[in-house]
């Protein structure tokens, strides 16, 4: 006779206390950028393998002609966005007039989101099918984020759950 054993989510020896998501922003984000210092060295296998063909058309980096297109716009919005966020630092140091920065960050952020418009299409905000998941009382103040399917847009996605 087979027996099941379940194990919580912190086997091992060392406690880890989460926190709670409702805790000080400063901790939460120290808390992620340890545990993303930690864990850097996996960053690699994000697009391991490089050349993901034996899943066909259901990986996110298959070489299709959309998912080649949507990887090329995300390759734009790093090449944009990192050297960005990376100069933020330097409006302090700099004497640079206040409606100068005002003006670059405007037309930082609609080109940016011009970008994330044909990567997302119309519809920025997408809420599950009330077949997956039921709307609780108790739950209505959560927001959840979509990570699967990050490297993918919005046509090949939408292809992707009309084919199941």
């Amino acid at each position: 006779m087979s027996h099941t054993k379940f194990y919580g989510s912190q086997v091992g020896g060392k406690v880890v206390v989460p926190y709670s998501y409702t805790g000080s922003p400063a901790r939460l984000l120290r808390s992620d950028v340890w545990t993303a210092l930690k864990l850097a060295r996996l960053l690699p296998y994000i697009v391991w393998p490089l050349f993901p063909q034996g899943s066909g058309p259901f990986c996110e980096l298959y070489a299709s002609k959309e998912n080649l297109y949507n990887i090329f716009l995300h390759l734009i919005l790093v090449l944009m966005q990192l050297p960005f966020i990376l100069s933020i630092p330097f409006w302090v140091i700099m004497p640079v007039p206040l409606s100068w920065i005002i003006c670059g960050a405007t037309v930082f952020g609609i080109i940016n989101q011009g970008i994330c418009f044909l990567l997302n299409g119309p519809q920025m905000r997408y809420v599950s099918r009330p077949e997956y998941s039921m709307n609780k009382k108790e739950h209505k103040k959560e927001q959840w984020i979509f990570l699967n399917g990050v490297a993918v847009g919005y046509v090949v996605l939408i292809h992707k759950l009309d084919s199941y």
